[in-house]
């Protein structure tokens, strides 16, 4: 996967004025410049065929291949999202961008073609607590988090934004595993820990003379370097159990929250800019979550 110019964007690569298809005056451009598509491995190519715009008009995705709509239905990881009983609850846990997650999914969900499941299937829950996450649930919250079978984990915005050091957040981040692993023991029910990503609203040129400590919490260098902890930590869990107990894995999404800041260094920092680099990431991210949904579904 690999972030690419959008069709009728590939002639703005080395910027200019935008193509009349790519831009209307006054308002948002009809499409993005950039989209996170699927490459072919055997042939190295790339297929504009199986693109999703979301309701906004303006983020467009590629399908992966393996959750499109196929004549044999068994073969498409879309179809078990139907076996999801009123038992088997997919949740987003932590910080706002585990929120900003969980609506892209449930935008992209309808759009993407798949059926019979209504979205009480899908919650978000709030955390902000490593020490005892569990005390500051209410009763409903509660009963929401005893049926989560699935978990995607996000925890860190306000930590970054207070200045947080790296050895400290990589200590809460092992204590939120912990408390994982106790709350939700069953290997057959997993979570996936969402790799932390850098604010939208600085450019990549900026990261070393940032006066706002809020947004110099989470500049592209920053994030880098609790990122490079965060792999340490799992790669130690793994090293200490085998691979038929680990239950929570890590969900490296800086291939498409980081890369993109090499694209975007060059653009123009507006609002308009910023809300687009955005969206456009958060769903990326919220498609791969769906289809590590899939494939979960399947394989029970």
């Amino acid at each position: 996967w690999i972030w690419i110019h959008s069709p009728h964007c590939k002639s703005q690569l080395h910027g200019g004025q935008r193509s009349p298809e790519c831009a209307e005056p006054g308002s948002y451009p009809n499409q993005v410049d950039y989209v996170f598509m699927e490459i072919n491995r055997e042939t190295k190519s790339l297929s504009y065929d199986n693109l999703v715009t979301l309701k906004d008009g303006i983020t467009a995705l590629s399908k992966p291949t393996s959750l499109l709509s196929t004549s044999d239905e068994s073969s498409s990881l879309l179809n078990y999202f139907s076996e999801l009983t009123n038992y088997e609850l997919v949740c987003w846990l932590g910080d706002d961008d585990a929120q900003r997650y969980f609506r892209a999914f449930m935008d992209l969900y309808p759009l993407m073609g798949s059926r019979g499941q209504r979205p009480f299937k899908f919650k978000y829950i709030r955390l902000t607590d490593t020490s005892d996450p569990l005390i500051f649930f209410s009763k409903e919250t509660h009963l929401f988090f005893n049926k989560c079978k699935i978990f995607f984990v996000s925890y860190g915005i306000d930590r970054f934004n207070e200045g947080i050091s790296p050895e400290s957040y990589s200590e809460e981040v092992g204590t939120l595993l912990d408390h994982m692993e106790k709350s939700h023991p069953d290997n057959n029910y997993p979570a996936w820990f969402l790799s932390p990503r850098s604010s939208t609203s600085i450019p990549d040129k900026t990261t070393s003379c940032v006066e706002d400590l809020g947004f110099q919490g989470r500049t592209p260098d920053r994030i880098h370097k609790f990122n490079e902890d965060i792999r340490r930590i799992f790669y130690d869990r793994q090293l200490d159990s085998p691979r038929s107990e680990r239950r929570i894995h890590l969900m490296d999404n800086a291939d498409i929250t980081e890369s993109f800041w090499h694209m975007m260094s060059e653009k123009e920092d507006t609002s308009s800019n910023m809300h687009m680099m955005e969206t456009q990431i958060t769903a990326a991210v919220a498609m791969r979550c769906m289809e590590k949904v899939a494939q979960q579904v399947k394989t029970w």
